[in-house]
């Protein structure tokens, strides 16, 4: 099968459902119970949260990687093709594998009206039960309990940090959202919280369901050392384990200290069944590597590419593009319609926008975001809309080649940040 075909398959698969997001365990519980599969032995880890889930989870595939693990993981959304979403020993999966599992689903499911991620994670899971994996690292969608990855009774489950997005959906603050995402733990089974201000919902529902829980800040921390290195502390006194001396996370940014201890916490956790020596996890945080995150491409001007597309994940940015000291930055920003456009713009301190539309169901007009910007920003005049992402990025390219010491960042959403890959990539 060709790429047109798979092209084929995820055209069929976004028509099948009136909403792009239905959340509820029914439709895709059902299906998954016809489809008849089991993943085996493999150990499940379900990893949930507003910000920091593709880190957690390409730094848990590292880190079992380098340990000897074959390791599944499914992630979404993708950046530049759909294949990046499923993956088994660090290889995507081809277009002819993902398009036998889809027929598979298809055949399956019958009359029942799957969304494209229902249909995605039955899909990923059947290709999982059919490559034996030790390890299966899922991805949670924007959701957690009514979400159709909790359709698996997860070994352990990891929450990442919590803030406030996709509010029509999961609540309007913190601890709503929390309880949402706390719904992938299940009773008698492990549960990490990497947020160290995580709310209150989500010890709530350990306690109420007997899930042992470990906390960042309490049950386990994490401390900086000399020369760069970190060391995480699990565990009180003399019984307490000690890993020293690690590197920082091969992703970029200070907050990746955060989702590697939440990581590195899951690992402890379930230790006895799939053991990790530290030099393990030393070599897995040192090779974890994820494209659109903090991404620098050096050259003039330079180029820092970010899928941040909450104001959390903003703010991150914001004190990363502060750490390089840029002469001058200029934002290249698209976002969609139902995200906090103003409070993503404050977060980024940049003397010139150029802003593009986002397009689909969620997708937002291009003077719709300038205003936004502008309004945020305080000055019209430095914000400029354009008809592509891509001609808004030659534009701010184009402008910063004339000075020295200048960058050009650009972020909003995964569409974005893809459509810049593959402009400059069609480029090169």
């Amino acid at each position: 099968m060709n790429r047109r075909r798979l092209h084929h398959w995820l055209d069929h698969i976004q028509s099948l459902h009136h909403r792009t997001v239905d959340l509820t365990l029914e439709r895709a519980a059902e299906v998954w119970r016809r489809m008849g599969c089991t993943l085996g032995g493999a150990t499940v880890i379900s990893i949930a949260g507003t910000n920091g889930k593709g880190s957690a989870a390409a730094i848990l595939e590292s880190v079992y990687r380098a340990a000897g693990h074959r390791v599944a993981v499914y992630t979404s959304p993708h950046l530049l093709r759909y294949n990046e979403r499923v993956k088994v020993d660090g290889r995507a999966a081809g277009d002819a594998e993902l398009c036998e599992a889809f027929a598979f689903v298809e055949q399956k499911r019958g009359a029942v009206p799957l969304t494209y991620f229902e249909f995605g994670t039955l899909a990923a899971l059947h290709y999982f039960a059919a490559s034996a994996p030790d390890i299966a690292l899922l991805e949670v969608g924007l959701g957690g309990r009514r979400d159709a990855v909790n359709i698996m009774d997860a070994d352990a489950a990891l929450i990442t940090a919590i803030d406030v997005d996709h509010v029509a959906w999961l609540g309007a603050d913190r601890e709503s959202i929390a309880a949402e995402k706390a719904g992938i733990l299940r009773r008698g089974r492990p549960a990490v919280a990497a947020d160290a201000d995580a709310p209150a919902a989500i010890a709530d529902r350990a306690r109420a369901i007997g899930a042992p829980l470990w906390r960042a800040g309490h049950e386990f921390t994490a401390a900086a050392t000399a020369a760069g290195g970190w060391r995480l502390s699990i565990g009180d006194g003399a019984a307490a384990a000690v890993m020293d001396q690690l590197p920082p996370p091969g992703i970029p940014g200070a907050h990746q200290i955060a989702n590697a201890a939440g990581a590195l916490a899951v690992v402890h956790a379930l230790g006895k069944s799939r053991p990790v020596r530290v030099d393990a996890m030393r070599r897995g945080l040192s090779a974890a590597r994820l494209p659109g995150r903090l991404q620098v491409r050096p050259g003039k001007p330079t180029v820092v590419l970010d899928v941040a597309h909450n104001a959390a994940s903003a703010a991150a940015l914001g004190r990363f593009m502060a750490s390089l000291g840029c002469k001058k930055v200029r934002a290249v920003f698209a976002a969609l319609a139902d995200k906090p456009v103003r409070e993503m713009a404050r977060q980024v301190a940049a003397s010139a926008w150029y802003v593009a539309a986002t397009f689909g169901e969620r997708g937002a007009d291009a003077e719709w975001v300038r205003g936004e910007v502008a309004a945020a920003v305080g000055d019209a005049a430095a914000v400029t809309a354009h008809a592509a992402i891509e001609s808004a990025f030659d534009a701010a390219v184009g402008d910063a080649a004339a000075g020295e010491g200048e960058c050009v960042v650009v972020f909003g959403s995964f569409l974005t940040v893809g459509a810049i890959m593959a402009h400059t990539a069609n480029a090169g």
